[in-house]
């Protein structure tokens, strides 16, 4: 990294992984310098990352404070994800009609054996229109945590939810699908 060149480099050399050099490292030694209350160096990591720091936070005892009032200004977590959900997710206007079919379906149900009123939504759907008169659809998905060992192993998972991998746990993602058509009168 001296060169200020990306190289392949074989990690059995001993060499440390790219994210763990540009990353990890740098959020290491803020902990560190952190934890270690080493005022020099954390004046040091906040002017060469351009922060501002209120004196308050500066001066907090809690190590977390003092953490989070960095990283909250050095990485935005809420801006960063909603930045990178607007540039990797596909538009909804590219999303076929067979796709709004199956978020407008729960388990077995067939979109020809839902009711008129709601097999109407799927044109406003594929539209996406943000007028006035366009219903409002909603789509609802529940995550929560359960333990990898109260998952059922080595059989087909096609019950509609997703597995998001973990050490121990794994989240389990339950789309609740039920389109329906909001509206508030403010009046």
């Amino acid at each position: 990294m001296k060169a200020k060149k990306i190289m392949k480099v074989d990690q059995a050399k001993g060499k440390k992984p790219l994210f763990v050099q540009l990353i990890l490292e740098n959020i290491w030694s803020l902990y560190d310098a952190v934890l270690k209350k080493d005022r020099e160096k954390i004046d040091k990591i906040v002017t060469s990352l351009g922060l501002k720091i209120g004196a308050r936070e500066a001066r907090h005892s809690d190590p977390k404070v003092q953490i989070n009032a960095i990283c909250s200004q050095w990485l935005p977590i809420s801006h960063a994800v909603l930045a990178m959900v607007c540039q990797k997710l596909p538009s909804p206007l590219d999303m076929t009609a067979e796709r709004v079919e199956r978020l407008m379906c729960t388990g077995s149900q067939t979109f020809d054996s839902l009711l008129p009123e709601t097999q109407a939504l799927k044109a406003a759907f594929m539209k996406c229109g943000s007028e006035d008169t366009a219903p409002v659809i909603i789509f609802v998905s529940k995550m929560f945590a359960v333990d990898a060992k109260a998952l059922p192993q080595n059989k087909p998972r096609n019950y509609g939810c997703s597995l998001l991998a973990g050490p121990s746990a794994r989240a389990l993602a339950l789309p609740i699908r039920v389109p329906s058509i909001l509206r508030w009168d403010l009046e």
